[in-house]
Parts: C-alpha cells; structure tokens; sequence
C-alpha cells in the first residue's frame, strides 16, 4: 500500500536589495556582471497547518510536525529539466543554510541575508530542503547535490519517540526561479528593494513519513467508538 506523503505549500517571496556592479574588459568584452557587495537576499515560506497523516483513522500529529528551523537554499542556472536536469554534473550550484524565525503559526521568514559579492546576476532555479544543513554543497554539483540529499536523509536516523523528536526533513517538489539582478530604481541605499518572485506556491514534501505503530486494537476501538 502507498502512503501518501503530507504536501506543504511554501510561498517564496525573495527581496533583494542590490548595488550595481560591473566589470568591463576593453580587450576581452564585457564579463558576466557579478552582485555588489551590499546584495541581500529574503526568504518567507509558509508550510500547511494541519498535522493530521492522510491514513486509516489518522491521530492527531505532533506539534513539531510542520515545524521549521532552518532552511537551506540551493541556487543554479542552465540546467535544463531543473533538478533532474540530465547534464546534473556539469551544472554548478550555490548554496546557503539560514535559520528561519516564526512571523505566525505556520509563516517563518529567514530575514535578510547577504549574498556573496562574486554571484553572478541571472535568473536560478530555487531548491529549497528544509530543516537539513546542505551548505557544505555550494560550489559542488547538482549531481551531488540529489545524491547527498538522498543520502544524507536516510543515514541520519532519528529516534522517533515523542520526547526526541525531531523535525522532518522537507524539500520543494516544483522548481521556482529567483531572478538576481538590478533593480530600475536603484539608489545604492540598504533600503533600495528591488523584489521578484517565482508566480506560484512550492510545493514541499516529506522525504520520509511517521508510522505509528499500535500494537493491541485499542487506539483503533477508541477511533471507532469517537
């Protein structure tokens, strides 16, 4: 029997702020403009409120369920298909690893965080893991990328036991795009927004799902009865 795994909605909103820069090479043309060093880029995601699995007399889930403390953002461009791109391990990614703060029950945002000054403008492709620090991957491969996330998912076992529980480990289902660039308005002050967004909800699904386990009818007897 399949299970079918929680799906969570989680709307980006990206705000940069942005100082131009640009470098120009008289002899070699013009080289592939890179962000200032005052680029700063903000993240809100919004997971489901409910807790309840999709299963034969579902129990209430517990409270860390959708919870969400720190995010990891995996940023790459020219890989066609997305993720599953099959050129994978020619495409370099950028990765960064943020905590997130709660703005309500189920809205956290990272804040504002700087990009680094040597990431080139464009538009990426936006892979986000939720609760799992992949950091350590920016300058690798995509290929890596899914593997490590495979991997590491399913090696770091947990004890599932409610006084030790632990987060799950999300990641988006749909890629989204985040476009880094100037913004027309650009005054060069922190305060200068320039905003953009992908245009729809990412999807995050659990990479594993809680089983409960009874082992008498009594929780099942209990449900029938109300």
């Amino acid at each position: 029997m399949k299970l079918r795994l929680l799906t969570y909605h989680l709307t980006l909103l990206c705000t940069a702020w942005l100082l131009l820069s640009a470098c120009h090479d008289d002899t070699a043309g013009p080289a592939t403009p890179v962000v200032g060093p005052n680029t700063y880029v903000r993240m809100q995601v919004q997971v489901a409120s409910g807790r309840k699995q999709r299963a034969t007399a579902a129990e209430e889930g517990l409270p860390r369920e959708n919870s969400l403390g720190q995010i990891t953002i995996i940023l790459f461009k020219g890989a066609e298909g997305g993720i599953n791109a099959a050129n994978a391990d020619k495409v370099t990614v950028r990765a960064f690893c943020w905590d997130v703060q709660p703005l309500g029950a189920t809205t956290y945002t990272t804040g504002s965080r700087l990009l680094p000054a040597n990431m080139e403008y464009g538009t990426y492709n936006v892979l986000v893991v939720a609760n799992a620090n992949y950091a350590a991957l920016d300058g690798h491969t995509l290929a890596e990328v899914r593997t490590q996330i495979y991997n590491g998912t399913y090696a770091d076992q947990s004890t599932a036991w409610p006084e030790r529980q632990s987060d799950f480990v999300m990641t988006s289902a749909n890629d989204a795009q985040i476009i880094v660039g100037t913004g027309s308005t650009h005054t060069g002050t922190a305060n200068d927004a320039f905003t953009t967004t992908s245009g729809q909800p990412i999807d995050l699904d659990r990479l594993a799902a809680r089983i409960d386990f009874v082992p008498d009818a009594a929780y099942l007897k209990k449900a029938a009865d109300g």
